[in-house]
């Protein structure tokens, strides 16, 4: 590519918490707070991604496999704590350039994880399946 910016980077991170457990409401109700779990989770990415590339500002596409604890989880309730601890590590400046992403349940796995792809994304505006 020639820009510095990496291609493509493959992780396995741990579990996120739910969204439904990643932020609490305030005792005033006036916003939101990141939860104990939510705290952890964040920490634990943030050293697992020590040392790995990061995307800056580029557009970007992720795919997400999910092995959930049992069969009964929710893909679409861990995303955002994936993409929100992705971004407080530096892997890239904000949750915002993620234009495409994909999340896939695999079989169930005793204490859960999740591997995650990144991307850039060279797309024409008609077009998303340039993906690796």
């Amino acid at each position: 590519m020639g820009t510095g910016i990496p291609c493509s980077l493959s992780v396995t991170l741990p579990l996120p918490p739910s969204v439904n457990e990643y932020w609490k409401p305030l005792p005033n109700g006036r916003g939101l707070y990141l939860t104990k779990s939510a705290k952890q989770f964040r920490t634990d990415v943030g050293w697992l991604m020590k040392g790995k590339p990061t995307f800056g500002d580029a557009e970007l596409a992720v795919m997400i496999q999910w092995h959930m604890t049992d069969r009964r989880s929710d893909v679409d309730n861990r995303i955002k704590p994936v993409l929100d601890a992705l971004e407080h590590a530096g892997t890239f400046d904000d949750d915002r350039q993620v234009v495409d992403i994909r999340a896939v349940k695999m079989h169930p796995v005793k204490g859960g994880r999740c591997h995650v792809k990144v991307w850039t994304l060279q797309r024409d505006d008609d077009d998303l399946s340039n993906h690796p």
